[in-house]
């Protein structure tokens, strides 16, 4: 090899280190969500829009979900850290929304794609994770809500 095929190399090794890192990063919350679809904002914005029959479930901290940035309206904050145990407590009962479509947000995605894991597993079929979370939620103006959680 020559001095130019050495310095293309050295550069070209750690560009396509990172790139591979940046779509691993990207695909990351698909692959946790164990099968379940991630849905643009604007497909929960429309079933909102439509009146339609559906549960949005926040994920994130009460904090998060009663700060700043706000909720989806009418979310129902079921934070990821409690999520497991009011499923197991819930037990039965769940069978009766295991048919509801259910979309769960968080601030990015990665917490809600583990919560479809939990839920999945619980027996839900209708679930679907908002992609991009609150944060695309509010970068595409999407309403948000403020107040303490549900």
């Amino acid at each position: 090899m020559d001095g130019f095929d050495l310095v293309s190399m050295e550069i070209l090794v750690p560009v396509l280190i990172g790139m591979a890192a940046l779509l691993l990063f990207r695909a990351m919350p698909r692959l946790m969500a164990g099968g379940v679809p991630l849905v643009a904002p604007s497909v929960l914005r429309e079933h909102l829009d439509r009146g339609d029959d559906v549960l949005v479930v926040d994920v994130r901290t009460p904090g998060e979900y009663a700060g700043r940035h706000g909720h989806v309206p009418g979310a129902l904050n079921l934070p990821l850290d409690q999520l497991g145990r009011r499923v197991e407590e819930a037990g039965p009962g769940l069978s009766a929304y295991a048919d509801t479509p259910v979309f769960l947000i968080c601030q990015t995605s990665s917490r809600a794609a583990h919560a479809a894991r939990i839920l999945k597993k619980a027996g839900f079929q209708q679930l679907a994770v908002v992609s991009g979370g609150m944060s695309a939620w509010r970068a595409q103006g999407h309403p948000t809500q403020h107040g303490d959680a549900a």
